[in-house]
């Protein structure tokens, strides 16, 4: 073999051996980001009373539901939309309410409750919004050790708090409003939205949407004033809706409960906020329903690959679903944030 021959041999031993140590493959395809589904409890204070014939056994069976299924579901969080108990100075009610989320403790499933105008230390809650069988049960204590939660405000109080948590390809953010949200609670939200501006953003409060799909107003049957809080610092989900919700971006849903329908009727509508994100605003309260509510709660099944939230209403008490347009349907999902 003569010198010229020698040095194509070296040249093509060194070919062959990048080839081998890197070797050469079409583009692998980007990785299926896995679904996930967070479960919304409506209105549960007809369990822990145990009238219109609901049983404490309903409200269990909905957070055992959550526990035994955390895993096959993908399950990230339970969302509570308020009304825990019937009676905010019954001290029964809120220890079954606590025994109930006790069960998602030891599963070690995040959840964020919304304070409901029944949660208040007395049906007729006025301006002063006192909270403390609420607090007792559900404030910061319970929560601390968990590195899910956020914090909340007033301070050292959960009337407004927030959790988050991965979920898809990104991460989370519930951000759970007391009833018609003061001024100030607003203005703490911001800030807890400004600080998290990579999170997508689940808002819950108890009383956002009527039964036509319309957000309720102050003068209303339903109103803040209604209730006793006539103050202009307390917002209606109108005033939600144009002082806060729309001027974030990040935010992709309004979970809320309150209005009670006898019928498989349940609100939802769908707005751009001010930066053209899709906000969905979705109600849902059962407890009119045969059994008080018969154990029916949401889950809203986030498929990133498909671009969509997939929403099923199911009684894990019952081991049966809605199937009717209100409470089973599809909502558009843009996925993570992009900023």
């Amino acid at each position: 073999m003569n010198r010229r021959e020698v040095l194509s041999a070296l040249l093509l031993s060194v070919v062959i051996a990048c080839h081998t140590a890197f070797p050469q493959s079409p583009g692998a395809a980007p990785a299926r980001v896995p679904d996930f589904a967070l479960v919304a409890l409506p209105d549960t204070q007809y369990y822990t009373d145990e009238v219109r014939g609901a049983k404490f056994e309903m409200f269990t069976a909905q957070t055992g539901w959550v526990a035994r299924n955390k895993t096959r579901q993908n399950i990230k969080a339970v969302i509570g939309l308020g009304d825990i108990v019937d009676h905010g100075e019954a001290t029964v009610e809120w220890q079954r309410a606590d025994a109930a989320y006790r069960i998602l403790d030891r599963a070690a499933v995040p959840y964020a409750l919304t304070l409901g105008n029944h949660d208040y230390d007395h049906l007729g809650i006025t301006d002063n919004r006192a909270a403390t069988r609420y607090n007792a049960c559900f404030g910061p204590a319970r929560f601390a050790s968990y590195s899910w939660y956020g914090g909340g405000y007033p301070a050292g109080s959960n009337e407004n708090f927030y959790i988050t948590f991965p979920a898809g390809a990104g991460s989370f953010l519930v951000l759970a409003l007391e009833y018609y949200p003061r001024t100030a609670a607003l203005e703490w939200a911001q800030t807890v939205l400004d600080a998290n501006p990579d999170k997508q953003v689940i808002i819950a409060t108890h009383a956002y949407l009527d039964r036509d799909g319309k957000r309720l107003v102050k003068n209303h049957s339903h109103g803040p004033d209604a209730d006793g809080l006539t103050s202009a610092a307390n917002n209606d989900a109108e005033e939600m809706w144009s002082k806060f919700i729309k001027r974030n971006r990040n935010i992709i849903l309004v979970l809320s409960g309150h209005i009670c329908q006898g019928i498989s009727v349940m609100a939802r509508r769908s707005d751009a906020g001010e930066h053209g994100n899709l906000v969905h605003q979705l109600l849902a309260d059962y407890q009119l329903f045969t059994g008080g509510g018969s154990g029916y709660l949401r889950i809203m099944k986030f498929r990133p690959s498909k671009k969509s939230i997939e929403v099923t209403t199911y009684s894990p008490y019952l081991n049966t679903y809605l199937t009717d347009a209100s409470n089973q349907f599809t909502l558009r999902y843009a996925g993570a944030t992009r900023r």
